[in-house]
């Protein structure tokens, strides 16, 4: 019984002591909940306080995307890193981690991938391909650029931009090559992704659907325009015959690829001749059988098309950039202008020569020295304008006068604040120590007080009042974005029309009562009226305005004509349909090329160490609005292919490869060259070892042939002689030669002479060198 008491006592103790632990802790309970959430906010809190960059050690989507953005707007490589930082610091955020310059470039290069897929995809998408490029050189390497407008076939067209390309020469089978070239990395970049490993894509399809080409007025880009017309014909039917191959049957096909394979062998002399063949032989020979069997089925395919379906597959225009046209609408119009005081007796222009020629000039008695400066010197508004640009407006911040011309005239014109220009030369003048003008500003100085000048400058004034800004306001409207080029054919027919009613009266533009519903083409008012008010008070000045006016239209409406054919009348522009317009549709200017050579030339000027692929990844980048496309196709496996494809390029040397191209061209061009000037050399050696006849009688027997031989020889030792090509009948050549004979003899007498006295004579002396001797091509036309 005491033992089971026990028992008890020390069980109660032991739920005594245990209610005790039980009350304590229900009275901790409150302090422990308050403890843990306010462990939980400060967890929370410091967990939203701090930004990682990585996740899982990889940069994340959205990271590389912020990078890319910062570097489209500007923010170098090196800074974007120190850009995130403060931005977060601002923002109460602790960023863990860092973005380095080769992290910022690696995401550059990521988007210009992205942005080459984008391409792609947008054109295989389109119904119509339209393409513009332009070229430039910089330290003596050639760079095109290339855009491209996809043309959905509801006629809704993106505008892209495809890089810049740097190229050996600039010649029209080399821009020809580099458009191949640059589609074909396109389609690559395509088939290399996920989705293209499934749906591949031909880049003969994106030739097939060119429609149009924009380029300048030049002959190289004209004969361009050709060849890629070529190209893509060739394109279309190629693809029209491999897909006319795959819906036929599979004995058919057999039979058509065993013909050509055996007409391929028998043109290379037999079987056993193919045999001799290296495997990569073959293989080329046997994708050119490819390409002529689908050549050949793509012909057969399209004779079979309606007229109507033939019409729309073979459908190119080409039309040149507006901009080009006005501008060498003012040259063609200075031209003329500068002839009609030639024409018309009338001193012209005081001419404005340079430092050099003004020295040469300056020379007392004539000379060849003196001739040359005053020939090759030129005045008149032109360059009047040209010097104010480089005394107002120089290029180098460092010269010129342009902070005092932004005080001093603020948008003053020329010929509207005249005397403040002449007031303001006067203030330069005196500004300096030497009280003097240096020779551009004299120049200029002189310019603004020579009559015929300010008449000159007065004749652009009203061309660009009548003319220049109402074209340039079609041209350059706020709904230029949707402005297609082939509709501006009227637009050029007024310009003409309106160039007509000048020259046939000029007092729409020079009398008391002239207005802009009759001077200007568009009947709008002036751009600047006070420059046609100014005119009209110092009409008195300007006793020669209306026929200058006259002449500088006549020059501008054979421009203007010559340069707006492709709007002729019955042409291809003009017989187009509505709807084919749409699928041809096109800037009215070149600028988007044009631009992105400027931009460049200004980054490789800020970063001379930069690569031209980093510069086109990040121009395309940013031109196509690439950010949004990756927004609406990116996934995990396409940022994974990017990802790899990236640091590939980085590791492949592509930068190395493009200079050691531009290297082997230099090398091959300077190997041409020197064979060149060995056979020129060896051509004249010859010719130096032929006889010279100085017999009368079998001289007057020579054939034309045999005189040219002779005049060759003679000419080696005699300037006096005129080329062969420069008398194109046997009694002129006959009559030289035996002149030069004469010459000859007499010549060989005072060398007789001479060497008894121990002097080298002239003939010697050209015999030893080789100079004189006449230039390979002199030869050929002989």
């Amino acid at each position: 019984m005491r033992g089971r008491i026990e028992t008890l006592e020390k069980e109660i103790a032991f739920y005594r002591k245990r209610c005790r632990a039980q009350k304590a802790r229900i009275t901790r309970h409150p302090q422990q909940i308050e403890r843990a959430v306010t462990q939980a906010v400060q967890k929370h809190t410091d967990e939203s306080r701090t930004f990682c960059l990585k996740e899982n050690g990889v940069y994340p989507p959205a990271i590389r995307s912020m990078t890319r953005e910062l570097s489209s707007l500007g923010v170098p490589a090196g800074s974007v890193g120190a850009v995130v930082h403060v931005v977060g610091e601002a923002l109460g955020k602790e960023i863990v981690g860092k973005l380095d310059a080769r992290t910022v470039r690696r995401c550059d290069r990521e988007g210009g991938i992205y942005a080459d897929i984008q391409i792609a995809d947008a054109m295989n998408q389109a119904a119509g391909i339209t393409i513009s490029g332009d070229g430039t050189t910089h330290r003596h390497r050639n760079y095109e650029s290339k855009n491209i407008t996809a043309i959905a076939a509801n006629g809704e067209h993106e505008d892209l931009f495809l890089g810049i390309d740097s190229a050996p020469s600039h010649t029209s089978d080399e821009q020809l090559r580099g458009w191949m070239l640059r589609l074909e990395a396109i389609a690559n970049a395509w088939n290399a992704t996920p989705a293209g490993r499934r749906n591949p894509i031909d880049p003969r399809t994106f030739a097939a659907k060119f429609t149009g080409m924009h380029t300048d007025h030049a002959e190289d880009q004209k004969k361009l325009c050709r060849l890629v017309e070529e190209y893509k014909t060739a394109c279309a039917r190629e693809i029209r015959g491999k897909n006319m191959i795959l819906e036929m049957p599979s004995d058919e096909v057999l039979a058509l690829l065993w013909t050509k394979t055996h007409e391929t062998i028998t043109a290379l002399g037999g079987h056993e001749n193919w045999q001799l063949l290296s495997d990569e032989e073959r293989e080329r020979h046997h994708k050119e059988m490819l390409k002529s069997l689908h050549r050949e089925l793509g012909d057969r395919g399209f004779a079979l098309l309606s007229s109507e379906d033939q019409q729309k597959e073979t459908q190119f225009v080409w039309v040149g950039c507006s901009m080009h046209k006005e501008l060498n609408a003012v040259k063609g119009g200075n031209t003329a202008m500068v002839g009609y005081w030639v024409i018309s007796g009338i001193p012209g222009p005081r001419k404005l020569m340079n430092r050099d020629n003004a020295a040469a000039a300056a020379e007392p008695g004539p000379s060849a020295a003196k001739l040359r400066a005053i020939e090759t010197s030129i005045g008149g508004a032109i360059k009047a304008t040209s010097l104010a640009g480089a005394v107002f407006n120089h290029k180098d911040d460092k010269k010129g006068q342009q902070d005092t011309f932004r005080w001093f005239f603020a948008a003053s014109e020329l010929l509207v604040h005249l005397p403040l220009y002449k007031e303001l030369l006067a203030l330069v003048k005196d500004k300096k120590d030497s009280r003097a003008l240096n020779h551009m500003e004299q120049n200029l100085w002189d310019a603004l007080h020579d009559a015929p000048t300010l008449q000159e400058l007065s004749v652009l004034a009203l061309y660009s009042q009548s003319i220049s800004h109402p074209y340039l306001r079609r041209i350059r409207s706020p709904n230029v974005k949707d402005m297609n080029a082939l509709h501006l054919g009227l637009l050029h027919h007024q310009v003409i029309t309106h160039c007509e009613a000048i020259i046939e009266n000029p007092y729409l533009l020079v009398s008391e009562t002239v207005s802009h519903e009759t001077g200007a083409m568009d009947g709008q008012p002036w751009e600047r009226p006070e420059v046609v008010y100014k005119i009209q008070l110092m009409s008195a000045e300007l006793p020669h305005l209306k026929p200058l006016l006259v002449a500088f239209f006549q020059g501008a409406l054979q421009t203007w004509r010559r340069f707006s054919a492709e709007y002729a009348v019955g042409g291809k522009i003009a017989s187009l349909t509505a709807s084919q317009r749409k699928l041809s549709w096109m800037h009215p200017t070149n600028d988007r090329n044009e631009g992105a050579l400027g931009t460049l030339r200004v980054d490789m000027r800020a970063s001379p160490n930069g690569t031209l692929s980093m510069h086109n990844a990040k121009a395309k980048y940013k031109k196509n609005k690439t950010g949004l496309y990756i927004k609406q196709v990116g996934n995990a496996d396409l940022d994974k292919h990017v990802r790899q494809t990236a640091r590939q390029q980085d590791q492949s040397g592509l930068e190395a490869a493009r200079k050691k191209e531009g290297i082997e061209h230099d090398r091959v061009e300077v190997q041409k060259k020197r064979d060149k000037d060995t056979q020129k050399r060896q051509a004249k050696e010859a010719i130096m070892l032929m006889e010279v006849i100085t017999d009368r009688v079998r001289i007057n027997k020579m054939t034309r042939a045999e005189l040219d031989t002779q005049i060759k020889r003679l000419r080696l030792t005699d300037p006096k002689i005129p080329r062969a090509k420069d008398m194109p009948r046997r009694a002129e050549r006959l009559k030289a030669v035996l002149e030069a004979v004469k010459r000859y003899e007499a010549e060989v007498l005072r060398q007789q002479s001479s060497s008894s006295a121990g002097i080298e004579s002239p003939i010697e002396q050209e015999n030893v060198s080789g100079e004189g001797l006449e230039d390979e091509d002199e030869m050929d036309d002989c």
